[in-house]
């Protein structure tokens, strides 16, 4: 406000206009010392920088630390063209906890995943957008029923073998339905698999 004034009043009201600026303040219940100081005694600045200066500044960083990095900033005053920045090594994520809970495994959606076989070695990868609880028990049913359907009931059949249903894992979490089947492949492609 006090450049304001300095830059559109005419020399005969500036005195005048800072006197009414100082009598705002004091009546919003700014201290009078640190008015006295900004509006009388301090520089006008007229927001332009200067220009002929040297912008060759070198700026580092370092964490702040009490009693070491104050001393190691007064080390590079001397040297003009270095800037120091210092922060802080708590951050917000460090002070709170983490605030959503973990989804259980099971209820899981847009996943590929992987079910091993009790019987071999192999395993079955799929794919699925719902949750991963209701396509296991579609697997499940499916075998029951000798519905063929997918990879797991044609193993199932041929070899008398079961899954272990209980021991999912989950590969990988992918929303796009594209890029899920994709991943699907490649993850297929590089186990040993009943597919």
């Amino acid at each position: 406000m006090k450049n304001r004034i300095l830059h559109i009043c005419d020399d005969q009201f500036l005195s005048t206009n800072k006197r009414k600026l100082f009598d705002i303040f004091i009546n919003n219940g700014y201290p009078r010392s640190i008015l006295k100081q900004l509006i009388y005694n301090s520089e006008y600045y007229d927001g332009q920088l200067d220009r002929d200066a040297p912008q060759d500044f070198k700026y580092r960083r370092l964490p702040f630390i009490e009693n070491l990095t104050n001393k190691i900033t007064a080390l590079f005053k001397p040297h003009s063209n270095i800037r120091i920045g210092k922060y802080s090594c708590i951050n917000n994520k460090s002070l709170f906890s983490r605030v959503k809970d973990h989804t259980p495994t099971m209820y899981t959606t847009n996943t590929i995943y992987k079910l091993p076989c009790l019987g071999c070695d192999g395993c079955y990868i799929g794919q699925t957008s719902q949750w991963l609880k209701q396509r296991i028990t579609q697997h499940k049913s499916d075998c029951q029923k000798y519905k063929n359907t997918c990879a797991v009931v044609d193993h199932c059949i041929n070899t008398g073998h079961q899954f272990d249903y209980t021991n999912v894992e989950i590969l990988q979490t992918v929303q796009h339905y594209k890029n899920r089947l994709f991943l699907e492949m490649c993850y297929i492609t590089k186990t040993k698999k009943c597919n």
